[in-house]
């Protein structure tokens, strides 16, 4: 692929970036493709159309390039949250989010990336903390300042934040871990039942009960432990 084109002397900023950028698109490419372990450095350079001092220059290595290119992937949905109206009610936000990480997420490029991982994990086992570290962390952390915000604002009382930061995204992505669910075939209301599921195991007072359908199987699975979620959290 050719390397975006720049005039001769030192590239500017915006330039440098666009090359980097370039790299990582090279280097998801190729890692979609053939796999991590597979991937080496010299196809990367050649699929960016780019020297290996100039990928050196931007990236330590191959590990630093994959963060990048994970990096990018959360990025499609945490900004999401982050542009949202901070006033709007709680279960609006988390819907909100919801909506944009479950689409992420069952997305054929989310998936074929999940696939990719799990079956390098037995050739690569640092690959699970890096993508840890990388994707859930980040998304188990805006989540939970999230939910830090409405406890500190009384729309929820107080909770294990981390725990229930976990449990959301648990609930929230069921349908993408159960193997009998293809990419995208989500069941309908599935974001306003988790949500709605994860409040009442907040203390939200929402005494409802939903339905529970074969195919929301994993979600209520996720959901145990829930009602103590509120306990943990709780100041005698």
């Amino acid at each position: 692929m050719p390397r975006p084109a720049h005039a001769a002397g030192r590239p500017t900023r915006d330039q440098a970036s666009a090359l980097a950028d370039h790299i990582v698109d090279a280097a998801t490419r190729l890692i979609t493709k053939n796999g991590y372990q597979a991937t080496s450095i010299d196809a990367i350079a050649r699929e960016a159309g780019v020297a290996k001092r100039t990928l050196y220059s931007r990236f330590a290595g191959k590990e630093d390039l994959l963060v990048a290119v994970l990096r990018r992937l959360v990025h499609d949905v945490v900004p999401a949250l982050r542009v949202d109206e901070q006033r709007a009610p709680l279960k609006e936000r988390l819907e909100a989010f919801g909506a944009d990480l479950l689409d992420c997420s069952s997305g054929p490029t989310a998936t074929a990336w999940r696939r990719l991982i799990m079956a390098e994990l037995v050739h690569v086992p640092d690959l699970a903390a890096l993508v840890r570290r990388e994707t859930v962390d980040i998304i188990d952390g805006f989540v939970g300042a999230l939910l830090q915000d409405a406890v500190d604002r009384a729309e929820l009382p107080a909770i294990d934040i981390p725990f229930a930061a976990r449990s959301y995204r648990a609930l929230l992505c069921a349908p993408v871990q159960d193997p009998t669910v293809c990419a995208g075939d989500v069941p309908s209301g599935h974001v306003q039942d988790a949500v709605a599921f994860f409040l009442r195991g907040c203390g939200c007072g929402q005494d409802d009960a939903l339905p529970c359908r074969p195919t929301d199987a994993a979600v209520c699975r996720s959901a145990e432990g829930m009602a103590v979620m509120s306990s943990r959290g709780r100041t005698p």
